[in-house]
């Protein structure tokens, strides 16, 4: 099996490589060409096993990427913030959360045996307005329209270290806790596994574990079913 990991660098993504190489599977971690951390970020992934892959974000050099040698399995776990589209200029919530996954989906039409797994957002839904949520709805329904097998992921607040703080996802995540803790003391536990938070290293593990136990329907999971136990 080969899998193409996008969003390879971000808090789930290094999971997601780590956890896939674990499991004895040939991956290629995607990293931008133009990142200033692609020494480094080639030293760490090579030191895991996986192949580093270059690929420019075009739907040109995207699709012929993929002609070249089809993977089995693709994740897409892309995102922005607000900080990096002022600093980095990486374009806002529209151009990469649906763009980008949009590309990926695009560039597979022509091998619609390639499973696909998307990390969205709890509660990303219909008729969603936000800058954040709307891509992510979006990106589910061009997917769900792709034909392609896919596993969709809908997780709470993701906690852990990050190479840029997210000071609202940290918030979140504790206020969250504390709430949901109380939730599942009245009784509703189960409620209470769905929407509490969620660490990324639970998060990539889970994904890769859904993913490599794949069944031939398609799934929408949220945080209780990615935890472990």
């Amino acid at each position: 099996m080969k899998v193409f990991v996008a969003g390879a660098t971000g808090l789930t993504g290094r999971f997601v490589v780590e956890a896939l190489r674990e499991s004895g599977v040939d991956v290629w971690a995607h990293v931008r060409p133009d990142s200033q951390r692609l020494d480094e970020w080639s030293a760490h992934f090579g030191s895991l096993g996986a192949e580093v892959d270059t690929t420019a974000w075009t739907p040109e050099a995207m699709g012929a990427r993929f002609e070249e040698e089809p993977p089995d399995l693709v994740f897409s776990l892309l995102g922005t913030t607000k900080k990096r589209q002022k600093s980095r200029g990486d374009g806002d919530y529209m151009t990469v959360d649906f763009g980008m996954t949009a590309m990926l989906i695009d560039a597979l039409q022509r091998h619609q045996s390639t499973r696909f797994v998307y990390l969205s957002s709890i509660g990303t839904k219909e008729g969603a307005s936000s800058a954040y949520m709307k891509p992510r709805w979006l990106s589910e329904e061009h997917l769900r329209n792709s034909g392609l097998p896919h596993l969709i992921a809908r997780p709470s607040f993701i906690l852990g270290e990050r190479d840029e703080a997210r000071l609202g996802e940290t918030i979140g995540g504790g206020v969250s806790k504390l709430i949901m803790g109380g939730v599942g003391l009245l009784g509703g536990r189960k409620f209470a596994r769905r929407m509490g938070s969620i660490t990324g290293r639970e998060l990539g593990f889970g994904l890769v574990r859904e993913a490599l136990a794949w069944s031939d329907n398609n799934r929408t999971l949220h945080s209780d079913e990615l935890r472990e136990g």
